[in-house]
C-alpha cells in the first residue's frame, strides 16, 4: 500500500518517497507547489516505487535522471491527478 501526504517541505524538494516498516510505501509531496506540480511530483515518486528504486542503494543520481526522463515523457492525464 502507498500512502500519499502533502506537507510543507523546503522549496528545493518537490517530493520524496520511502518504505514503511509494514512493507508499504509513503510519498510526501511539497504542499507549497501548485496542484499540477504536485501531480507531477506524485507521478515522479510513484515511478521510483514502480521501478523498485528504493532497493537500489548508491545509485541516486542515475535513478533521479531516469525517473525524470520517464515522467517527463508523458503529460499528466486528468484522471491521474489524485485528490488529497
Amino acid at each position: 500500500m502507498t500512502r500519499i501526504y502533502k506537507r510543507p517541505l523546503p522549496p528545493t524538494i518537490r517530493g520524496l518517497s520511502g518504505t514503511t516498516a509494514a512493507g508499504g510505501f509513503i510519498v510526501v509531496i511539497n504542499a507549497d507547489l501548485e496542484q499540477a506540480e504536485q501531480a507531477q511530483a506524485i507521478r515522479h515518486e510513484l515511478e521510483h516505487i514502480k521501478q523498485g528504486d528504493h532497493m537500489k542503494a548508491g545509485q541516486v543520481d542515475r535513478l533521479e535522471m531516469q525517473a525524470h526522463r520517464r515522467t517527463a515523457a508523458a503529460p499528466i492525464q486528468r484522471q491521474e491527478v489524485i485528490a488529497w
